[in-house]
């Protein structure tokens, strides 16, 4: 059953579907377009009415799909299950399956309830709130206008929050795999579902010459028995046996607690270390001092360094050669700077771990990309490792390995 309070609103956002929304007319046997929307997915739904689509799909979106056709569908063309490339994408088969394991709120012959990711077919009307992942490729029929918080950076007070108003998502369409929901704090969505989307796994790279193949898949075994899943073995060469590394962390209030572990444990393993603060996350508050003199020194709780420039990054990197950890806030794509320029002035390997989209351009100049398996598409894309939701925690165990992983050559 389908909690209550979603019922409701799914229900309210179904009687508030405009006439361009409904089709005339539901056929009673199975349209060819749902064994085109399986076997090559529907082209430029986009450009067609919702009316229009649904009809396609053999579905009245006020009363959902009809049980017997679900279930037909589900027996004919199987289940909702990830392709060979998006297993790839999050790394491994388990991760996927933790994604897939989700469950969302449908409507089906005219009552809601609640439907596994794997169990959901062509045609299914479903209903997103902010925040979840989107199960599959689909088509918005209606969107709630409400309002959202957003984000805004200055050098002189960092992030400041403002309420907008949300306007109303029509004709659109949200490829599946996205997570969190990209529709946007506070908007809710009324969906019909095509098909997965499939992703483009990165280009296969050879080795550096004198390193052996063989080895290098095995420390990959290795790793990954300890939750980390690498896309390509040879990425990991560049951090084996190196004495030293620059790491990045991203800090949300979604993480804190995880990141508060990869900071104590980074720091005492002597590497320089970055946490880039998030709207929401205030360091008195959020940041743990390291309690120690073993571990670090105290983290400077009271300065957080502003990045608004190339001289304010600069100023930044160099004080990780003094602080045990440099806390910062930037403007969306400030990583990615950094990391050039820690990479530029230490001449070692930087290694980022972030599941924000913001980061994505971080993830790709890293030596090494980190995010979980609950990041989002594209951090997923970017990224060279995928961890499970302790990944960041491991981080410190991670690198350790790599670095004492000095036994790779032929």
């Amino acid at each position: 059953m389908a909690n209550e309070v979603d019922a409701k609103r799914m229900l309210a956002h179904i009687d508030g579907l405009s006439a361009h929304n409904t089709p005339a007319k539901v056929t009673s046997s199975e349209p060819k377009e749902v064994k085109i929307a399986y076997e090559s997915g529907l082209k430029m739904v986009h450009q067609k009415q919702g009316s229009e689509v649904c009809e396609m799909l053999g579905v009245d979106p006020r009363k959902g799909l009809n049980v017997s056709y679900a279930v037909q569908r589900l027996s004919k063309y199987g289940e909702n299950t990830p392709s060979n490339i998006e297993q790839q994408l999050y790394g491994s088969a388990s991760n996927v399956a933790k994604r897939y394991a989700r469950t969302y709120t449908v409507l089906r012959g005219g009552d809601v309830t609640t439907v596994a990711t794997k169990e959901l077919v062509v045609g299914d009307v479903v209903f997103l709130q902010a925040g979840d992942h989107v199960p599959a490729d689909i088509r918005i029929l209606k969107a709630a206008r409400e309002t959202a918080e957003q984000y805004e950076f200055s050098a002189e007070k960092g992030y400041e929050k403002k309420v907008v108003e949300v306007n109303t998502v029509i004709d659109n369409t949200l490829p599946g795999g996205f997570g969190p929901s990209p529709v946007g704090s506070g908007e809710r969505c009324t969906l019909s579902a095509t098909r997965p989307s499939l992703f483009i796994p990165p280009p296969a790279q050879r080795l550096p010459r004198g390193v052996d193949k063989k080895k290098v898949a095995k420390l990959a075994g290795k790793l990954s028995t300890l939750g980390m899943s690498v896309k390509q073995a040879d990425r990991l060469v560049p951090l084996c046996g190196v004495k030293s590394m620059t790491v990045m962390l991203t800090a949300t209030p979604a993480n804190i607690n995880r990141t508060n572990i990869a900071i104590k444990r980074v720091v005492a393993l002597g590497f320089r270390l970055l946490v880039l603060l998030r709207p929401g996350v205030d360091a008195r508050r959020d940041i743990a001092q390291l309690t120690t003199v073993a571990v670090g020194k105290p983290i400077n709780l009271d300065h957080t360094r502003m990045l608004v420039s190339s001289g304010t990054i600069a100023e930044c990197v160099s004080a990780m050669e003094l602080e045990s950890a440099v806390l910062a806030a930037g403007p969306d794509l400030v990583l990615a700077d950094a990391v050039k320029a820690a990479a530029d002035k230490f001449e070692e390997p930087v290694v980022v771990y972030s599941d924000e989209v913001n980061d994505k351009m971080a993830l790709e100049r890293a030596t090494l990309g980190f995010c979980s398996f609950n990041a989002c598409p594209a951090a997923l894309a970017a990224t060279d490792v995928v961890c499970e939701e302790n990944g960041a925690e491991r981080l410190a165990l991670y690198v350790k390995i790599l670095k004492e992983s000095t036994e790779i050559s032929s």
